[in-house]
């Protein structure tokens, strides 16, 4: 198999994708290797920036575009590979209403937004292994699902007993979480703040 952007699962990764997401600094980079913007890959690889359309066939193909971008473009993309991992929002949410609702715009795409999995094994594991599409999960919604998910389960469970005793629910119980993110960054032992 050949990966498009090889990654794994961690904060470097997660730092490395961060930093390739700006297009516009991706594309003046072609033909530069990666470790020339990320000194810490020195030793590790050497793999070199290319222009989005110098891309070619490979097996699966990493999308690391800013949000909103890759949905636009994702036919191309999908040509190029027969496995796409979008690590973006743009096919996190199956309805094409909840996404104008949240992210404030139409989605280019809505056609694949029900084709497309989740990324979270936790959550799609039987999915994952034959999906053509994969959305990235988000790390604040990641805390928020693995958290949740027990009490979640536990409620549909008593819902679902609930209901095949032949008593009515009064209504549908709808969680929305709140998150919010505080980074403190520390700098030879001190705050910055």
């Amino acid at each position: 198999m050949a990966p498009a952007i090889p990654a794994e699962n961690s904060f470097a990764c997660c730092s490395f994708i961060r930093r390739l997401s700006s297009l516009n600094r991706f594309r003046q980079r072609a033909g530069q290797f990666v470790h020339s913007s990320h000194p810490n890959l020195r030793k590790l690889c050497t793999l070199r920036f290319c222009h989005p359309n110098d891309l070619t066939t490979c097996d699966v193909l990493f999308l690391c575009l800013p949000h909103g971008t890759s949905a636009a473009a994702i036919a191309h993309y999908r040509s190029l590979a027969p496995r796409v991992i979008d690590l973006s929002a743009d096919f996190r949410l199956r309805d094409a209403a909840l996404y104008q609702r949240w992210y404030g715009a139409t989605h280019p795409a809505p056609d694949l937004l029900p084709e497309a999995v989740y990324g979270l094994p936790e959550l799609h594991r039987a999915e994952l292994p034959e999906a053509t599409l994969v959305s990235g999960t988000g790390c604040m919604a990641t805390t928020a699902i693995l958290g949740w998910l027990p009490f979640i389960e536990l409620a549909l469970s008593i819902a679902l007993f609930l209901s095949s005793s032949r008593r009515k629910l009064a209504h549908r119980p709808l969680v929305l979480l709140q998150a919010r993110a505080a980074i403190i960054l520390i700098a030879a032992g001190r705050s910055l703040f």
